[in-house]
């Protein structure tokens, strides 16, 4: 017991030391905490305004997608426009209340409910601020630009999550960056630079790098409304 007593004299006060900053890290939050926080707030918040949205997304460097629409908590409507080739692409309507769904494509209607694999492609242009909450969760930096509104948020390594009906893991440059003005949205800019999973073939089609650029614009209208004859549609498949 002798050898214990000349380390006892620091190591004592050492683990209380210690102990205090563990108790300190739990109780304050650490910067990046406060900036998830931070982030999810504004979100949150410009969820309950209403806008007009255009989107487009990239695969491989081309053209895949192109939307533009009104986003509302109440009702939701989307042109969207996909190719099919070269000099043909599919155009189609899209209105969303709540679980109910109408699309309109070639003057047919047709409708469904929630959840559906319609949304699930569509996604995140049905709800960008809750699909932001969620992958936000994924989250390995995030850090805000000094002097301007634009988080970037940082991602190494996604949990299975799907995007545009492909399976993320290990990323290599993935990022997601949300703009603000005046604590108002402005754009969301999604980036993924994926490594390819080990499981999947070298024959099955798989992304190099995907973009998917969302812009919002404030409107203070009302949502448009839905065609009654959206409401009589049969349903879809």
């Amino acid at each position: 017991m002798a050898t214990f007593r000349p380390i006892k004299k620091w190591l004592v006060p050492l683990l209380a030391i210690i102990g205090g900053f563990s108790i300190g890290f739990a109780l304050f939050p650490t910067a990046q905490d406060h900036s998830y926080q931070t982030l999810v707030n504004l979100l949150d918040e410009a969820s309950s305004s209403n806008y007009e949205v255009e989107a487009e997304y990239q695969f491989n460097n081309e053209i895949a997608l192109t939307g533009k629409g009104y986003w509302s908590e109440e009702l939701t409507k989307y042109s969207i426009s996909s190719p099919v080739s070269d000099d043909t692409s599919f155009i189609f309507d899209i209105y969303l209340e709540g679980e109910n769904f109408y699309v309109e494509s070639d003057g047919n209607w047709s409708q469904a409910t929630q959840p559906h694999s319609v949304i699930e492609q569509m996604k995140p242009l049905d709800d960008p601020f809750s699909w932001a909450k969620e992958i936000l969760i994924e989250a390995d930096q995030i850090t805000r630009n000094k002097g301007e509104e634009v988080y970037t948020v940082y991602f190494e390594f996604l949990n299975d999550v799907d995007f545009m009906g492909y399976r993320l893991q290990e990323q290599e440059s993935t990022e997601l960056s949300i703009s603000f003005s005046d604590d108002k949205i402005k754009e969301m800019y999604f980036k993924v630079v994926p490594v390819r999973p080990d499981d999947i073939g070298i024959f099955e089609r798989y992304p190099e790098l995907m973009t998917y650029d969302l812009r919002f614009s404030l409107v203070e209208s009302a949502p448009p409304e839905i065609p009654p004859e959206a409401r009589e549609a049969a349903p879809l498949d």
